[in-house]
């Protein structure tokens, strides 16, 4: 279950985005979270009083997720006044049903989109709107651009329309048991998403562009008595990380996951 929750994250983690720390920060120039985050992908320690100090157990991610929308036409940079243009689409991505009206709407992540094979590659642009036009019945959808700087711009015809999407996932402690914990970064906040997950940890190897993700889980039987554990001695041998006393009384199993960073 754990794994299911990151497979489409991390596959689609960093499409249509800038890498670079700075870079990723200065195209969106929003300081919310995803957009002010240390690219498409962080990994941190998590440092909480309920399950102490654990290096690399904190993740977030920001990804893309396919619309179905595609553009009906060419724009260049003669269509573009002050990074904003409008794109006639095939179909209305579902999120962007209603106009944006909101004086946040930047910080609202299902407003930003990216394209497939927009030029230059990986700026994200910001939706601001949408018109229908009645003769044709084509809908126009009005974006912005936070920083194309001074390149030329092209969006071909025929391009894919991609929504952001944005997850941060850690260990938290719920009464005695220990549970997945995850954010989309909507309104919705952090959310329990699967049980007896005791810790996890993430390692990247950037050069290959592989992360790993390995998890200390607890079976759903409770025994009597505590029960021994060749799982545990490796992983808090590997690790280390505080295990409390209940949940040394499940049998504990240890898994490990690769998933391979496409987009980076």
């Amino acid at each position: 279950m754990v794994f299911s929750i990151l497979r489409t994250p991390l596959e689609y983690c960093g499409y249509g985005l800038p890498k670079d720390e700075t870079v990723y920060r200065e195209y969106f120039g929003v300081s919310a979270s995803p957009f002010n985050w240390s690219g498409p992908l962080s990994i941190s320690l998590s440092n909480r009083k309920d399950t102490g100090r654990r290096d690399n157990a904190s993740c977030k991610i920001t990804y893309a997720v396919e619309t179905k929308c595609r553009t009906l036409e060419e724009v260049s940079s003669e269509d573009v006044v002050s990074g904003r243009f409008e794109v006639a689409v095939s179909g209305t991505p579902s999120q962007l049903l209603t106009e944006a009206k909101y004086a946040d709407v930047e910080t609202i992540i299902q407003n930003w989109l990216v394209f497939g094979a927009i030029m230059p590659r990986r700026v994200p642009v910001m939706y601001k709107g949408k018109r229908s036009n009645a003769a044709t019945g084509i809908t126009y959808l009005s974006f912005k651009f936070k920083k194309p700087d001074s390149e030329p711009v092209l969006i071909p015809e025929n391009d894919e329309i991609f929504g952001l999407r944005a997850l941060e996932c850690e260990v938290r402690k719920s009464n005695d048991d220990f549970l997945l914990y995850a954010s989309d970064q909507t309104s919705s906040g952090w959310q329990p998403r699967v049980d007896g997950v005791i810790d996890i940890r993430f390692a990247l190897d950037a050069e290959k562009r592989l992360i790993t993700v390995e998890t200390l889980t607890r079976g759903a039987h409770r025994y009597e008595d505590a029960v021994a554990s060749s799982a545990l001695e490796e992983w808090q041998k590997k690790y280390g990380g505080a295990i409390p006393e209940e949940s040394r009384h499940y049998r504990l199993f240890s898994n490990t996951a690769v998933f391979e960073l496409k987009n980076f």
